[in-house]
Order: C-alpha cells, then structure tokens, then sequence
C-alpha cells in the first residue's frame, strides 16, 4: 500500500490519506472521501458524497481517483 496502510498514489500522481475527497473516474458526477483502507491490497473504502449513488461506501483502487480536491 504505498509504504502506509493509509495513504495512496493516485491517477493525477498525487498522495491521498484517509480524510480526503477526491474525484472518482466512475461517474463524471462521483466525489467522495476516503473513510478507510479497503481488505483488498491497494484497496480503499470511500463514501460518495455526490454523484448518482450518493451515501454509498464502495471499495476502489487508486487508478479509479482521478484526483484529490481542495476542500
């Protein structure tokens, strides 16, 4: 997991840490912030907070964030 169970490298490059919202390449609407480590290796739970499946806690890997947003 990149050194930390934490924190990730995503698409754009940058690091991301538990806490962050970020932008989610599943849906052009999907933002949602990272809420724990996932079970999967890489792996990281994120709850969406906009975006068709608002409220929902899904499992992504770090090529599937696009970005970190400033918040």
């Amino acid at each position: 997991m990149n050194g930390s169970p934490a924190r990730w490298t995503v698409s754009s490059g940058e690091e991301v840490f538990v806490g962050d919202h970020v932008a989610l390449a599943r849906h052009p609407d999907s933002v949602g912030r990272i809420v724990d480590a996932g079970d999967e290796e890489d792996s990281m739970e994120v709850l969406l907070t906009s975006g068709p499946e608002t409220g929902r806690v899904i499992t992504v890997q770090p090529g599937d964030i696009l970005l970190r947003l400033r918040r």
